[in-house]
């Protein structure tokens, strides 16, 4: 197969979202290396476009009509559980209108669920399993897709042969910039400096995920120097103030060199952070260095205060560490994302009051996600086995399984605090996510207008505990939350 006869689109899903749109990274990485052996791609990128599925099928149907007749159309979709219904109405739109066209899937979700997908829907002809670039490029390549080492398909799917990791990320061109920076609302522009993560958190397909390629490599990392690269092309190309990075973990476990090289290479350029961790993986050495780096805002993992969710979680470390982590990065100047699950079905009233402490504790030094987040449990997550065995979960449901909660007050809880946070979510993020994006310092005055909003969330979720004490919840609480956004705030009753 030539390369000139074949012709590429890879398409990040529709989706509703009150969140700003953000750069696909794992299909700009696979666009510039196709590039960088000649292949013709195109990304369409309906989410970050805010795009509908009618004008998706539209731009689709365009493109294949477009240029030389005689190519070969293959279609890459990154799915996401929570875009399958579109996946599946995009597929089977691009089958009716062109059986020929090749269609595959790949990311976490495809790769993940590559029995069921191919079984499921027959206009479905592959599954790149774990990292795409070079399975991708083989694909294209090959006229026989049978025996491509991480290429999951119909004919060759008993005989699947796994395809290594990538070890050296330096060995790939930097991503695509297939988005202007209009398109992106503010969000800062994302670079990728590590794949994977150590940690084996249960609910997390990280870990699973990179296990497809091979296993017992945990994270594979580029160089200081690569990544210092990039950030000046990108400086000197647009100009930008601040840059994201999106690694699974930023930090190498046992050893700072990477950092304090980073460090060193961007001394001379004016350019501000955010990025993502562990909390145990947070010294005070590390966040003096993050902040020398020009690292406004770190996200952590804190997840929950209680114990026997963290144990459920396998977190693998208590929430000091978390306090620890926070600390050392409000010493040095840095805003703390702090992620949590406030929801899960083994949490007690015990455990939610646990919660509400922790987020009152650190609220004058992070930022939240809104606090009524629940965890959504995929049917590949291995906490899915710890629920068998307590009998909370019976594997039914794709692509999420249902799960009963321990606790029937904590469903009652749940429930009507879903419906207070539901009614100002778009509020909360309209000031959340400049937040994210800038952190607290020289943004006091937004910050103040959010901190209202997270006291009056917790104060809400603390009455309605107490009200189940009290043993009032059922007969009290509706109204309790109706009085409380009808008068826009929390409402002592």
């Amino acid at each position: 197969m030539k390369n000139t006869k074949v012709k590429v689109m890879l398409i990040n899903l529709p989706g509703e979202s009150i969140r700003k749109p953000e750069e696909h990274c794992g299909l700009a990485y696979i666009k510039a290396f196709l590039q960088k052996h000649n292949m013709h791609v195109e990304i369409l990128d309906a989410y970050a476009k805010r795009l509908d599925m009618d004008m998706c099928k539209k731009l689709i149907k365009q493109w294949m009509e477009e240029g030389d007749r005689k190519s070969e159309l293959f279609i890459g979709i990154s799915p996401f559980v929570t875009s399958h219904e579109s996946f599946v109405e995009i597929g089977t739109y691009i089958k009716n209108i062109n059986r020929s066209c090749y269609v595959y899937a790949g990311g976490h979700y495809a790769s993940l669920n590559k029995e069921y997908l191919l079984k499921q829907y027959d206009w479905l002809d592959a599954i790149v399993v774990g990292e795409g670039e070079i399975t991708s490029l083989e694909m294209l390549e090959k006229r026989d897709q049978t025996g491509i080492p991480g290429l999951y398909t119909r004919i060759g799917g008993n005989h699947f042969i796994r395809r290594d990791r990538i070890f050296d990320l330096d060995e790939l061109p930097f991503q695509d910039r297939y988005l202007g920076l209009e398109d992106l609302e503010g969000q800062p522009l994302a670079i990728t400096t590590s794949r994977g993560c150590y940690g084996e958190c249960s609910f997390c397909s990280i870990d699973s995920f990179y296990k497809l390629n091979s296993c017992g490599v945990k994270q594979t990392y580029r160089s200081a120097k690569s990544v210092s690269d990039e950030i000046h092309q990108l400086k000197k190309t647009y100009g930008i103030e601040a840059i994201k990075i999106v690694d699974d973990n930023f930090f190498r476990k046992h050893s700072d060199e990477f950092l304090e090289e980073l460090v060193e290479y961007l001394k001379d350029i004016n350019i501000s952070f955010r990025l993502s961790a562990r909390p145990n993986d947070i010294t005070d050495r590390r966040a003096k260095l993050l902040k020398q780096m020009g690292t406004t805002i770190v996200g952590i993992g804190a997840e929950s205060a209680d114990s026997k969710s963290l144990k459920l979680f396998n977190k693998g470390i208590d929430i000091s560490k978390s306090d620890e982590a926070i600390k050392y990065l409000k010493d040095n100047g840095i805003t703390c994302l702090a992620n949590f699950i406030m929801f899960n079905p083994i949490i007690d009233i015990d455990g939610i009051e646990a919660n509400c402490n922790f987020i009152e504790r650190h609220m004058e030094d992070s930022i939240f996600h809104r606090i009524n987040s629940h965890l959504w449990i995929r049917s590949t997550d291995s906490i899915v086995n710890k629920l068998v065995e307590l009998g909370l979960c019976h594997r039914k449901g794709f692509p999420y399984v249902e799960c009963e909660y321990m606790s029937p007050i904590v469903v009652q809880i749940k429930t009507l605090y879903d419906v207070w946070c539901g009614n100002n979510m778009k509020e909360y993020y309209q000031y959340a996510d400049i937040l994210m994006a800038k952190g607290i310092l020289g943004n006091e005055t937004l910050y103040t207008q959010y901190k209202r909003m997270l006291k009056d969330d917790v104060l809400v979720l603390k009455r309605l505990v107490s009200m189940a004490k009290e043993n009032i919840l059922e007969k009290a609480g509706d109204e309790f939350v109706k009085i409380c956004i009808e008068n826009e705030r929390y409402t002592e009753n």
